[in-house]
């Protein structure tokens, strides 16, 4: 090689090199001054985020808030993480950081500000001769937060300057056992971990951050321990749980588990090593492994089984002691409801009970207190236990008030004969019917209104056009009991009714469904459950059906009504049908509602409405719309009283609705309308 070429070759390669070396010192010195280097400290803040949230996406630096510095001296660590796994990364230190002064600002108190999380700002305040916007971003999370303060003149931005806030937190995390920190078990039986509770100071669970360690061998006695940690921004909680494995193994065994009277025995068997004593049921102390204990009641019997100081409760429940179905009830009510309360004992294991609602019983069921559909003032209780035993008791409650409503139907049936369906909850009355021919009016109407049974079929008098529909009556529905003024049997002989044709088809109907009809007595009165009927006429017998006819008064709550068939000769002697009525308890014969007699054909007087005083006149005349006279109405509106004629109502029908105190009076009615 040429000598000078070799010579600047030399010179090259020193050049090189010291070029070289100056760039390894300049590189060492830089890495030296590791704080300023901006890029390391952040790629080790994302990757220390990162392992330490491992699903960590983005961070947020002072640049995010378009603040500038020349670099860190440390790095502080991780403090928040939100939902989308944001880090928030920040410096201890922020001397070199731009934008937090200024020359036209001075904020007072620090700058950055340390909060901790949940903390309210309070801002120190500022001093400036301009006006002052304050802008605030702090939200109540772990990190970096900020408020900025501009000034301004004229709407001008003339300055600005920030304050950071750093919000601290995890140091007020709530961190506890669920359950016992000491729990005692048996070998052989399973360990289940009652768990514990992590929540952050804001109450989100933070139960991810907890780590459990730690097993309990169920098979081998001994103690264990279940060790939770909860880690969290660099602080380290520990909760301990000990779970200790006794050798002790208790067995019980009931001697019978038939239904017996006689005491039965508790057999107690305790095996282990670690086995102490037992305390018995009645408080005693027993060390033996092997325990008899007689009881004599049903009931739960406990059993403490002592391991040094620690003890497990064996239980064992004896329901198989038969003692005597003891039982008492009541009948309450409360408003509307009325309902019945069982007091019982005795019996064997558990009892059910079956209420008598009316006239059905209701499921058993193991309820003591049952709510009644019906209104009942009485009823039957069925007891059964579990072998089948069952005791009937019964209660009732004179006292209880049944009143909701009753119902007076005046039925239009082909003729202007009286046909007259009385109704409460629990009750029928059905009185007359009229002649043959009627029977299909009549008994449409009363399946119309749902009616399967009557109590009482009463008819007004033995005449042909009020009881010859009745036979139909008896043959389709059932009657219980079936009443008239005279007797049925011989009324034709004693002439106090007129024919054959009066009384055969009922006494065939009669005799067909081995029904027996009552004659009754004047003066008498009848309790149907809320209502009252006191007859108060005939009181004689005369060759005249029409003036064999019943009048009687029946009152439901406060209201009354007076029904009189085709009588008219009785209301001759008023002095006697008052003394019939306050013979049975009435104070007078003053009624709310009269039945005008013989389809409104009689003639009224002032004698007879000043006794009776009506407020309502009701006339069973529907093809009969000659009847009352003029004259006759015009002398009842003077009395004050209301007239109601079936001859008046489109349907010929005309109902009453009495709660006990007020009437209500419908004109038009249909059978559906009051169907149940």
């Amino acid at each position: 090689m040429d000598p000078e070429v070799a010579e600047k070759s030399r010179k090259y390669i020193k050049y090189i090199a010291f070029v070289v070396i100056g760039i390894i010192v300049l590189i060492i010195l830089f890495s030296l001054n590791g704080g300023n280097n901006y890029s390391k400290i952040e790629n080790e803040m994302i990757n220390k985020s990162k392992n330490y949230f491992r699903n960590s996406l983005n961070y947020v630096t002072l640049e995010d808030m378009n603040l500038k510095y020349d670099g860190c001296r440390t790095y502080s660590g991780v403090y928040h993480v939100n939902s989308s796994y944001v880090a928030y990364l920040f410096c201890d230190d922020y001397t070199n950081v731009s934008g937090l002064t200024s020359n036209n600002i001075t904020l007072i108190g620090s700058n950055p500000m340390i909060m901790q999380l949940g903390e309210t700002f309070s801002d120190p305040g500022y001093q400036s001769k301009y006006n002052i916007e304050v802008i605030k971003n702090i939200k109540q999370f772990e990190g970096l937060h900020s408020v900025t303060y501009v000034a301004k003149e004229n709407n001008q931005v003339i300055d600005q300057v920030k304050r950071l806030i750093i919000i601290k937190g995890g140091s007020n995390d709530s961190f506890a056992l669920k359950g016992e920190q000491e729990i005692n078990i048996f070998k052989g039986d399973d360990f289940i971990d009652p768990g514990y509770s992590a929540r952050d100071d804001k109450g989100y669970d933070i139960s991810s951050l907890v780590t459990v360690s730690g097993k309990v061998n169920n098979k081998v006695s001994g103690i264990y321990e279940i060790i939770y940690v909860l880690n969290r921004d660099n602080v380290r909680k520990e909760l301990k749980r000990t779970v200790k494995v006794l050798d002790l193994e208790p067995y019980i065994e009931i001697e019978t588990t038939k239904p017996s009277s006689q005491p039965n025995v508790i057999s107690l068997i305790v095996t282990g090593k670690d086995y102490s004593y037992t305390i018995l049921p009645d408080g005693t102390t027993n060390n033996d492994r092997e325990i008899e204990y007689e009881v004599k009641n049903n009931g739960t019997y406990n059993f403490k089984i002592y391991a040094g100081n620690k003890y497990v409760v064996k239980t064992v429940t004896i329901n198989n002691i038969y003692q005597a179905l003891t039982a008492s009830c009541t009948i309450s009510q409360s408003g509307d409801k009325i309902f019945a309360t069982v007091t019982s004992s005795g019996g064997y294991g558990n009892l059910q009970y079956s209420y008598l609602d009316k006239s059905t019983y209701s499921n058993y069921t193991s309820e003591k207190t049952y709510y009644f559909k019906n209104k009942v003032k009485e009823t039957t209780i069925k007891i059964k236990d579990e072998s089948g035993n069952i005791k009937s008791i019964s209660c009732s409650n004179p006292n209880i008030k049944l009143l909701s409503s009753l119902e007076i139907h005046f039925i239009a049936n082909g003729h202007y004969d009286d046909s007259i369906l009385i109704r409460t909850d629990d009750k029928v009355i059905y009185i007359d019917g009229g002649r043959k021919g009627c029977e299909n009016d009549d008994l449409n109407y009363l399946r119309g209104l749902g009616v399967t049974k009557i109590d009482y079929m009463i008819g007004s008098h033995v005449e042909y056009d009020h009881i010859q529909a009745q036979a139909h009556i008896l043959d389709n529905l059932k009657v219980d009991r079936i009443l008239y003024p005279v007797n049925i049997y011989t009324c034709v002989s004693q002439c106090y009714c007129q024919s054959s044709d009066d009384t055969s088809l009922v006494l065939a109907a009669l005799k067909r469904n081995n029904k027996t009809a009552e004659t009754v007595s004047i003066p008498s009165k009848i309790v149907a459950g809320d209502m009252t009927l006191y007859f108060i006429a005939p009181w004689n017998k005369v060759c005249n059906n029409n003036n064999n006819s019943f009048i009687f008064i029946l009152t439901y709550g406060n209201n009354s009504f007076m029904f009189t068939g085709d009588a008219y000769s009785a209301f001759n002697d008023l002095t006697t049908l008052t003394n019939n009525a306050k013979q049975l308890g009435l104070k007078d014969i003053d009624v709310d509602m009269l039945k005008y007699p013989h389809h409104g054909n009689n003639p009224m007087s002032d004698k007879l409405l000043n006794a009776i005083k009506p407020e309502m006149v009701v006339v069973p005349n529907f093809h009969a719309s000659k009847y009352p006279t003029e004259s006759n109405q015009q002398l009842i509106r003077n009395h004050g009283a209301k007239i109601y004629r079936q001859s008046d109502s489109s349907t010929g029908n005309i109902t009453l609705i009495s709660d006990g105190t007020t009437i209500k009076v419908y004109m038009n009615s249909s059978a559906s309308t009051y169907k149940r």
